[in-house]
């Protein structure tokens, strides 16, 4: 899905990071969001609640799997990393 087709209403699931102040870890959250408002470059969403409104970039939909980019976009991409590597030696 574009953002062009996310439609007003749809309901959407978004990690957050929440510190939690007892062990001082912080922690991934995946939260329930329903989008109340789209804009060319952002979006507007509500809680489950409608307590709390967020302001959502179009990187954060895309991060998160709700769009997805135009595929000369999604083709610049770099395939992941390996993060362990020894001192010295060169990333591939």
């Amino acid at each position: 899905m574009t953002y062009k087709e996310l439609p007003i209403g749809q309901k959407i699931k978004i990690n957050e990071r929440e510190f939690d102040d007892k062990t001082g870890r912080t922690r991934t959250v995946k939260r329930q969001y329903t989008v109340s408002a789209k804009y060319p470059h952002m979006c507007i969403v509500e809680s489950r609640k409608g307590s709390r409104k967020r302001g959502l970039s179009l990187g954060d939909l895309v991060i998160n799997g709700i769009i997805e980019q135009r595929a000369e976009l999604e083709a610049l991409r770099k395939e992941p990393v390996s993060r362990t590597f020894r001192k010295g030696e060169a990333r591939k």
